[in-house]
């Protein structure tokens, strides 16, 4: 499924007329789908780097990247709930378990 908001649709007749036109705005982030007599045959997307995860997501389609980025800072963690341990308690445990 993911995410196609926005993800512009062409015809493959569109493609073959315009190629580089469609691979460049593929290349700039702008997923393309390719129909074929209104049929979905495939998704132009950029080429990204296999080592990153969230790029690949975002090529896809699936995710989008975020419009402005976000301040944690003004974050105020959330106390644990009585009788469960802490995150930090949580991750250290897991730590003292592999050793």
């Amino acid at each position: 499924m993911g995410y196609t908001h926005g993800m512009e649709r062409i015809g493959i007749r569109e493609l073959k007329q315009y190629t580089s036109k469609w691979v460049k705005k593929a290349h700039s982030g702008q997923p393309i789908e390719v129909t074929n007599r209104g049929e979905l045959m495939a998704r132009l997307i950029p080429a990204v780097d296999p080592d990153d995860p969230v790029a690949e997501l975002i090529a896809a389609g699936i995710i989008r990247e975020a419009e402005e980025p976000w301040d944690l800072t003004g974050i105020t963690p959330l106390s644990p709930l009585p009788g469960h341990p802490s995150v930090s308690e949580a991750l250290q445990e897991q730590r003292e378990d592999r050793l």
